[in-house]
């Protein structure tokens, strides 16, 4: 048998940074409980690996977008750079329809997924698992980035970018553990070892995205951001209101995104082939001005005329209008401290 020299080298040499970013990437993902197992102590290491094993269970098509996506980009950049950049955005448009919504069910359902899957003596994971949740939308959108990079022989441009996330990964876990340990007390490693991946995931997604000059994402994923950011608000305010049913509300908060999101979609789509529509969304006065005691109120009131703004430039080519309706006195407003935080 013979081997090809010259072959095996330059596969060596050209797979040589991606080699140097996978390591990187490792490090820095199994950084964050070595480091909290160095400066606290066992009890926060169990509960940071409870809320970890529950939050990786949102990266399990990983695996998936990696053997689908990358010969679907493979073959679209056979064709052109453009036809590389359509594929990633729809492929981005996708993903996020997804990861947005199943994040914020993470997110929201915190305490009864700790509760029914460790117990309630992991309520300390609790805060971690919240934290947590957004990570992987981040994690998603770099895969697709990382992938569109690879395919551009920017290689050693994404170790760069790996080794980066290393150094900001270990930095933020050793200022952010000990100083939430004194913040919060027991249960504060967990979250600040949370925050740190967070951090680094949008500093590594978002120097991916610098590199790309702007075309990580196009219009129609932008728009789709925003009307997923302004249901989730509404669902975040939703749950706030119905934190006495216990895990009950998370049904209602899944049916308040779903009919934000899909019945706007759904409406359009004939407004739009009959050339006038228009939608009106009840806001009242806290789409525009701000109570003190109604934080979460005020902020989905706000994410509603954000969702209504973008509707109305999605769609004004076609005279349908959306706009919220701010009555000077809001008769859906709950009492001054119905909805305090407390």
């Amino acid at each position: 048998m013979q081997i090809d020299k010259a072959g095996t080298r330059a596969f060596l040499v050209f797979g040589f940074p991606f080699y140097l970013k996978t390591a990187a990437e490792a490090a820095y993902n199994k950084m964050d409980v070595s480091l909290l197992g160095m400066r606290t102590n066992n009890l926060e290491v169990g509960w940071y690996g409870a809320a970890s094993q529950l939050a990786s269970l949102a990266l399990l098509a990983a695996p998936l977008m990696g053997w689908v996506l990358m010969p679907l980009f493979a073959r679209a950049l056979a064709r052109s750079r453009d036809a590389l950049e359509q594929a990633a955005h729809r492929s981005m448009e996708l993903i996020l329809a997804l990861s947005i919504p199943l994040s914020l069910g993470i997110a929201l359902g915190a305490d009864v997924w700790i509760r029914w899957v460790f117990g309630a003596s992991f309520a300390p994971s609790v805060l971690a698992l919240q934290l947590l949740a957004p990570v992987f939308v981040v994690t998603y959108v770099s895969m697709i980035c990382s992938m569109q990079l690879a395919l551009l022989n920017r290689g050693w441009a994404l170790t760069g970018i790996a080794a980066a996330g290393f150094a900001v990964n270990f930095g933020l876990n050793m200022v952010l553990v000990p100083l939430s340990m004194r913040l919060v007390g027991p249960g504060g490693g967990g979250p600040a070892c949370a925050l740190s991946l967070l951090g680094t995931e949008l500093v590594v997604t978002g120097a991916m995205l610098a590199l790309m000059g702007g075309r990580g994402f196009d219009r129609r994923t932008w728009v789709l951001v925003a009307k997923c950011g302004g249901a989730s608000l509404f669902a975040v305010a939703v749950d706030h209101a119905l934190r006495p049913w216990g895990a009950a509300r998370l049904g209602v908060d899944a049916a308040v995104y779903v009919m934000t999101v899909l019945l706007t979609r759904a409406v359009l789509p004939r407004m739009r082939s009959r050339g006038f529509g228009r939608i009106v969304n009840i806001g009242s006065i806290h789409a525009l001005v701000a109570s003190p005691f109604k934080s979460a109120y005020v902020a989905a009131k706000h994410g509603l005329l954000g969702l209504s703004k973008v509707v109305a430039l999605e769609s004004a080519g076609a005279d349908v209008a959306a706009e919220v309706e701010a009555e000077p006195v809001p008769p859906t407003a709950p009492p001054d401290r119905a909805s305090s935080d407390g």
